[in-house]
């Protein structure tokens, strides 16, 4: 048996088979193998032996021959396993429909646009720091796919999400083409009839880039029919909605407003809806009151406290960072610099994660404690 094959391919046929049959990693790899071990055959990481080939076959139901031949799915046939299975990691999803989207350029355009926007999803629910890039790049091919094919709401859609993509980059350049596009989904949208969800997209999009540039500048009604908007959306949209009203309100110096909105969002959304949210909000809402003169530490840290379990548990590092800040932020309110320092240490290279400016609003704190 030739094993002369490259652990990079093997990693992708594997990974492919894998996901065609069902499997989860753990599932798989088990008894004969430990799911560390395999998650290293995947990423190309370490070399496949003969016995592993044998063995891996045989789980899988095909030969080795089939094993060690590297067949790219078709971007159809990929489409379908991904959309249809949502018990398994999001992260083996993202890796099975990128490495199709890849191998199959010249798939219908349709299906390519449809497939790109399940990549977007799945992307934005990892909530993984490095996903912002890689969602990024499939926004930009998307909105020139969907202007090709006349696809209105596709083209509004792309448009807003790519502008909440670059808006949270924050850079003055990127900054200035989020409000472009912004722009750009709201004139569309008001020439063609769009669904409540689109046109709440297009308002997050609009309100959140305008609302960090210019916030005085931002159309009170934009900001109510969003409000509006956000009883008729599912769970998750309707939380991000009135985020977005509560953050212009925020920087409206209209805290008050923000408190409120805010209090209603996170009781719009229950963990199980979407945790990396669940824990953005609540984020949110400890920063939100650690800024209200005077801070209620009490509320601060119960916020903090409630996140903490599902942040170790996503095993984001940006989130832990954020965590980590605030926590930070709210022992130096607390005249507590000894654990303020610790906690600041603890973030190491991890802050660089953080915010430009909630890094430098940390810095600031500890310093002035001093």
């Amino acid at each position: 048996m030739d094993l002369m094959i490259g652990r990079v391919r093997f990693g992708r046929q594997l990974r492919r088979l894998r996901l065609d049959g069902g499997w989860t990693v753990r599932a798989l790899a088990r008894p004969g193998m430990s799911p560390g071990h395999l998650a290293h055959l995947e990423n190309g990481t370490r070399n496949p032996t003969e016995a592993t080939v044998r063995y891996l076959a045989g789980r899988l139901g095909v030969t080795m021959e089939e094993l060690l031949m590297e067949t790219a799915p078709s971007l159809l046939h990929a489409f379908g396993v991904v959309a249809t299975s949502g018990y398994l990691p999001v992260r083996d999803r993202i890796a099975y429909l990128r490495s199709a989207l890849d191998a199959d350029t010249d798939a219908e355009g349709a299906l390519r646009g449809q497939a790109l926007w399940l990549l977007t999803d799945l992307l934005v629910e990892s909530d993984e720091h490095e996903a912002d890039d890689i969602a990024a790049a499939a926004l930009r091919e998307l909105e020139g796919l969907a202007d090709r094919l006349g696809e209105v709401e596709l083209s509004v859609r792309s448009r807003a999400r790519l502008a909440g993509l670059l808006r949270a980059k924050a850079d003055p350049v990127s900054m200035a083409e989020a409000r472009r596009l912004a722009a750009a989904a709201l004139e569309i949208a008001g020439r063609f009839p769009v669904p409540p969800v689109v046109e709440a997209e297009v308002l997050m999009a609009v309100l959140s880039t305008g609302a960090e540039s210019d916030p005085m500048s931002v159309g009170a009604v934009h900001l109510a029919r969003l409000e509006e908007l956000a009883e008729q959306l599912p769970p998750q949209l309707c939380a991000q909605a009135l985020w977005t009203v509560a953050m212009v309100h925020m920087f409206q110096g209209s805290n008050t407003a923000a408190v409120q909105v805010l209090e209603q969002a996170l009781a719009s959304l229950h963990s199980r809806d979407n945790l990396p949210l669940w824990v953005r909000l609540r984020l949110a809402a400890g920063r939100l009151h650690l800024g209200l003169e005077p801070a209620d530490t009490n509320v601060v840290q119960a916020f903090l406290d409630e996140a903490a379990p599902a942040v170790t548990l996503l095993e984001d590092p940006k989130r832990m960072a954020e965590l980590r800040q605030l926590q930070a932020s709210r022992a130096v309110r607390d005249g507590d610099l000894e654990t303020a320092r610790v906690l600041v240490a603890d973030l190491g290279e991890d802050a660089g994660l953080l915010e430009p400016r909630d890094l430098a609003r940390l810095r600031e704190e500890v310093l002035a404690a001093l």
